[in-house]
Parts: structure tokens; sequence; C-alpha cells
């Protein structure tokens, strides 16, 4: 009786588990992609500076994502539109970055903007404190021309 309640729980969670990581996968794959896409829409062939461009590739970011994940952006927000995830997922920064700066696992060596947020998977309602959410934290760093081998 015991193993088989055991045993039940244990397919549930890994189910649960399982399903977290393919979203959570495809929302980083999503990422990857709006941002590699803004990054060259707006560098690609002209003059640029990464500290100047930093709010355009933001905007566009920000729309591409949002469409990507069919959610509505508000501020640093990006609100689902349908129940695909359990809240907002939260754009914490967008940032400029030149050749020989430092970035996650090391130094950068061309220029171009690293990105970092917050994906829920999970909402909790936690007593006397209220709603909470286990979020996932992702960055991308996207360079602005790769450099040809």
């Amino acid at each position: 009786m015991y193993i088989a309640f055991f045993f039940i729980v244990f397919v549930l969670t890994w189910a649960l588990a399982q399903g977290a990581k393919i979203k959570a996968t495809e929302t980083y794959y999503n990422f990857q992609q709006a941002l590699d896409y803004a990054v060259s829409e707006l560098t690609t062939g002209k003059e640029y500076d990464v500290r100047l461009e930093q709010s355009k590739v933001t905007r566009v970011f920000m729309l591409k994502f949002s469409e990507m994940l069919n959610a509505a952006p508000s501020g640093s927000r990006l609100t689902p539109r349908d129940s695909s995830y359990p809240g907002p997922i939260d754009v914490v920064s967008i940032r400029g970055i030149r050749k020989g700066e430092s970035i996650p696992g090391g130094q950068a060596k061309q220029e171009g903007f690293y990105a970092e947020i917050s994906v829920p998977v999970l909402r909790c309602n936690v007593p006397l404190i209220g709603e909470k959410y286990v979020t996932v934290p992702m960055d991308y760093f996207s360079v602005v021309q790769p450099i040809g081998i």
C-alpha cells in the first residue's frame, strides 16, 4: 500500500519537474533568439556605441520577446496573456558590454549585450505571506558582430 503511494507521488513529481524543464528550455531558447534579433537589428552595418544603443535594444527585445511568449509588456515585466506561465516574467537588466568588461564566466572578448530575466515556474500561496513564485534566473550574452574563424 505505502509503496504504491510513494511510487505515485514520485511519478507525479517527476512529471511536474519534466514539464517545468521543457518550459524553461523553450523560454531560454526564445530569450536567446529575441536578444540576438534585437542586437542584430540595431547594430548591423552601422556605427554604434553599446552604451547608447542600450535603450533601443531593450525596446526591440521587449517587443520581440513578448510576441514570442504571447505576453503584454509593461515596464520591465512581461505578463502572459494565457496560463502558460504562473506569473509575470521579470526582465532584470539589459546592458551594453564593451570588450574586456567582466561578464559571468569571464571577460567579454567582443562587444555585446548582456541580459538577465527571472522566469516563474511555480506559484505558491504561503500562509500569512501571500502569493509567491518559484523562479528560474536566466542570463545570456549576445555579441554585436560575431568574429569569423
